[in-house]
């Protein structure tokens, strides 16, 4: 079962904090430390999160790309009222549980 906690971004979409992955949502933040292995992973975490493209080094002002996941070292509280367009799904790289 996927936990998760929503935030309300506007009227129509949500921030939708996730410990594990959830079918629905398409658009994914992946959070953790610079050096953690975001970038060196990031194909195996598009494959699991089932997106078709890699935002590599994104920041909270950056576009938010629908079905593209997101790789930032920002905490959670820099993108917590960030504007989007979709539902984003945002979960902490150790959550992911990959081998490096």
């Amino acid at each position: 079962m996927v936990g998760y906690n929503d935030y309300k971004i506007n009227e129509q979409r949500h921030l939708k904090i996730r410990t594990g992955v959830d079918p629905e949502i398409k658009t994914y933040i992946v959070m953790g430390e610079q050096a953690c292995g975001k970038t060196r992973n990031a194909e195996k975490i598009k494959e699991l999160l089932g997106c078709i493209s890699i935002i590599d080094d994104w920041v909270p002002n950056g576009a938010i790309i629908e079905g593209a996941v997101h790789l930032t070292s920002c905490d959670f509280s820099d993108i917590q009222h960030m504007k989007a367009t979709a539902d984003v799904g945002v979960i902490y790289y150790s959550a992911l549980n990959l081998s490096h």
